[in-house]
């Protein structure tokens, strides 16, 4: 059975080579899906490696319900974080410098998906 991400895959493979056009192909991946996320697309080594696939969303603390204060969670700190969502895609291009990398690679437009 094919994933949703098996799909899109499939289906930037086939717009390169149906247009014969290198087609960049990039993810906003969170600390907490990045790992699952390369590991399933290992399968399509040409969509590139790890560094060319993703860049990652900043971190946001949680913090308590009673009275704001960041979220403690000793077993396991990383739940102590959450990803601030789709509307950090402008900072955390700018912030992890991949903006900076496409745009010295002569990247002009992108198109932004929230899949």
């Amino acid at each position: 059975d094919n994933t949703f991400l098996d799909l899109i895959a499939k289906q930037v493979s086939s717009m390169r080579e149906d247009f014969q056009a290198n087609i960049k192909f990039m993810l906003m991946n969170s600390f907490s899906t990045s790992n699952d996320t390369l590991a399933a697309l290992t399968k399509y080594p040409d969509l590139g490696n790890a560094e060319q696939l993703e860049f990652l969303q900043n971190k946001a603390p949680k913090v308590t319900a009673d009275d704001y204060a960041p979220a403690d969670w000793p077993p396991s700190r990383g739940h102590e974080w959450c990803p601030p969502g789709h509307g950090d895609l402008y900072p955390a291009l700018y912030g992890s410098g991949t903006l900076d990398r496409l745009l010295e690679a002569d990247f002009r437009f992108m198109f932004v998906s929230n899949s």
